[in-house]
């Protein structure tokens, strides 16, 4: 018998195979069920969200985190939400860095992701971990080239 999973759990899936790809669990991502009570209370809080289940968090400190759930990803910076469809990023996503960084400053430096078709900005720990968070965005949707 041929073992059917769903669209979501695909998802998961494949966000834990990238993650694991990239080391992200040996820098300074998490899963967010082993995030800490009070921050991931603190994340819910924020979020409002019931029945999305939420994969992998990066966390500077309460006031900047990100989180990637199976629907949709979440990123929290000055005091505000900033969320985007899994769906609908569409591959096309870049490194948000001022006009006349260099190469060097935009790959050690740069915290954020511009998710062009949604014209949001989610922030991420700077290096690899940034790239390795473009990296698992860039899968989505699934299915598609």
């Amino acid at each position: 018998m041929t073992k059917v999973i769903d669209k979501y759990e695909r998802y998961k899936e494949r966000i834990l195979w990238k993650a694991g790809k990239h080391d992200l669990f040996d820098k300074s991502a998490e899963l967010f069920s082993s995030l800490s009570p009070t921050i991931k209370s603190l994340i819910l809080e924020k979020l409002r969200i019931e029945d999305e289940e939420l994969v992998l968090a990066f966390v500077n400190n309460k006031y900047t985190w990100t989180v990637l759930g199976v629907e949709n990803i979440y990123s929290f910076f000055n005091d505000e939400i900033h969320s985007a469809s899994l769906d609908l990023i569409a591959k096309d996503i870049e490194v948000f860095h001022p006009q006349n960084a260099t190469q060097e400053e935009i790959k050690r430096h740069s915290n954020f992701l511009h998710l062009i078709n949604e014209d949001v900005l989610v922030w991420a720990p700077s290096g690899a971990e940034m790239f390795g968070l473009m990296s698992i965005l860039r899968m989505f949707p699934l299915g598609t080239k």
